[in-house]
This record gives C-alpha cells, structure tokens and sequence, in this order.
C-alpha cells in the first residue's frame, strides 16, 4: 500500500514538469508561423507587378503595397521580439 502512494507522489512531478514543457514550446511555434506569415506579405508587397498575375491578389497589393509593406515589417519584428522573449524566458 505504502509502495502505491509513494509511486503516485513520485509520477506527480514528472507530469507537471511534461505538461509545462509542451505548453512552453507552444508559444514559440506560434511566434514562428506568425512571422513567417509576415515575411511572405513583405515577400509579396516587394514583388514587381509584372511579375504577379493579373488577379484579385494583385489588385489588392497593387492599391495597398506600401501598407502591406510596412505592417509586415512592423508585424515582424514585433514577433521577433516577442519569439526572443518567448526563448529566453523558457
């Protein structure tokens, strides 16, 4: 009986201590994929019209390319900050 009480106490920790580990590389991913969402807007605000087909998309970047631009380049580097933080404090 006293084995049993003392296996579950032992496994305790172990649990909280994996369940913390997931949890924390959670953020991370979800900083990386944000700024690589954003690096592909600057990608396609950089890209010369006659390079893109002729599209809604291009119309869309066409009228708004410097707002693109500069929103994913402050997305980005907010990010960046945010994923720096995210390591270091893990």
């Amino acid at each position: 009986m006293r084995r049993q009480a003392t296996a579950k106490a032992a496994a305790l920790p172990v649990a909280t201590v994996a369940g913390s580990r997931s949890s924390s590389l959670l953020l991370p991913l979800v900083l990386g994929i944000a700024l690589g969402l954003s690096l592909m807007i600057v990608a396609v605000a950089l890209t010369p019209a006659w390079a893109m087909r002729k599209g809604s998309v291009a119309a869309v970047v066409e009228d708004r390319r410097e707002t693109l631009l500069y929103g994913g380049v402050a997305v980005a580097l907010g990010v960046a900050v945010g994923v720096g933080i995210a390591l270091v404090l893990s």
